[in-house]
């Protein structure tokens, strides 16, 4: 039975709604819905019964949160019981990463990381994949988390493959389009990420080899900043998936990007010839047992 899930109704019945149940366990309240619908499927059961926002248990729903309840509560006691034999993992790791991408996959892995190795020092780079990648290689990070692909002195490990889209405010000139070239939004004026992030690196080479000028102004590393900045103009943006689900599509027009290069191919990167120390070791151990193995969504 898969514990994440499990953890994810348990905590929604005792919350009595997703986006509390999404604030305690720092997920996006998508995952929560998706985690219980998952764990319906493999119990072939309904859980619960849906009324708009409200919920009620079925019997078996009933079931599953006394028993998941009981089973959760063990499984922390026996996680503090076995941090014990940690209490002698120290050291320092040095993790790069840009903030949009730890808050949608990094919350709970950096929190049990801290919970079951509290003597190890996490020092926290943010920043985009030009600037981490070659952080990682010159050994001024030990690990990070960049755009693919990479040099082949970095080791990888991929965990989510994301379309790009072109997003725009609702009306909008291109609401007609579900999917677009480059060549079609060359008029469009953009907000995009940090000169940093590769997606915006691959963006503005994209429109030169189409001998075509982006047009952009404003740049941040926070998407919602980006979102915002675009509900309140009639400028644009670029955002994988992963953010692209999170718009209100009352607001916003969605389009998916056609041409091959452009996309969001995530991955953990370290070093291939370097010695792998036991905090980077711990690291990428929870990181494998943790962090989905590469998800492709247009």
């Amino acid at each position: 039975m898969n514990i994440r899930a499990m953890r994810a109704f348990v905590e929604l019945v005792k919350q009595k709604s997703v986006t509390e149940a999404a604030n305690a366990l720092c997920v996006t309240q998508p995952t929560i819905s998706k985690l219980v619908k998952q764990l319906e499927f493999e119990l072939n059961l309904p859980l619960m019964i849906r009324h708009g926002h409200k919920f009620e248990l079925t019997p078996a729903g009933q079931l599953v949160f006394d028993q998941g309840s009981s089973i959760l509560k063990q499984m922390k006691n026996l996680n503090e019981a076995i941090n014990e034999f940690h209490t002698q993992e120290t050291g320092i790791l040095k993790l790069g990463m840009p903030a949009t991408v730890g808050s949608f996959f990094f919350n709970e892995i950096l929190s049990t990381f801290h919970e079951r190795y509290p003597r190890i020092q996490i020092q926290l780079i943010e920043d985009g994949s030009e600037v981490v990648a070659p952080m990682v290689l010159s050994g001024k990070l030990d690990v990070g988390v960049s755009m693919l692909p990479v040099t082949t002195e970095l080791a990888t490990r991929a965990f989510i493959y994301d379309d790009l889209y072109f997003i725009s405010r609702k009306p909008s000139v291109w609401q007609q389009f579900s999917e677009v070239y480059l060549t079609d939004i060359r008029d469009a004026e953009f907000v995009l990420f940090s000169e940093s992030f590769s997606i915006t690196q691959r963006l503005i080479h994209g429109f030169a080899i189409r001998q075509q000028t982006l047009k952009f102004n404003e740049r941040s590393a926070h998407w919602k900043f980006l979102v915002s900045l675009v509900e309140a103009s009639d400028r644009c943006t670029i955002l994988p998936t992963t953010m692209a689900n999170e718009l209100d599509d009352r607001i916003f027009h969605k389009a998916r990007i056609l041409d091959v290069e452009q996309n969001w191919h995530l991955a953990m990167v370290w070093s291939n010839t370097r010695h792998i120390s036991r905090p980077l070791r711990v690291w990428l151990e929870l990181c494998e047992a943790m962090l989905p193995l590469v998800v492709e969504r247009g």
